[in-house]
């Protein structure tokens, strides 16, 4: 993950958009705020 940052980053939102109503995609969204500072939906609602 450190090693090549767009990757993971990359697995992460396909994580949230394919498997939205998962442990794996609230992890996966949380990690992406926490870390990267990307705000992603869950496939619940659109951002504006």
């Amino acid at each position: 993950e450190a090693k090549e940052p767009k990757k993971a980053i990359r697995t992460f939102q396909l994580t949230c958009k394919r498997y939205p109503k998962t442990g794996q995609a609230a992890r996966a969204h949380a990690h992406l705020q926490n870390k990267y500072n990307i705000n992603v939906t869950l496939g619940g609602a659109e951002e504006e």
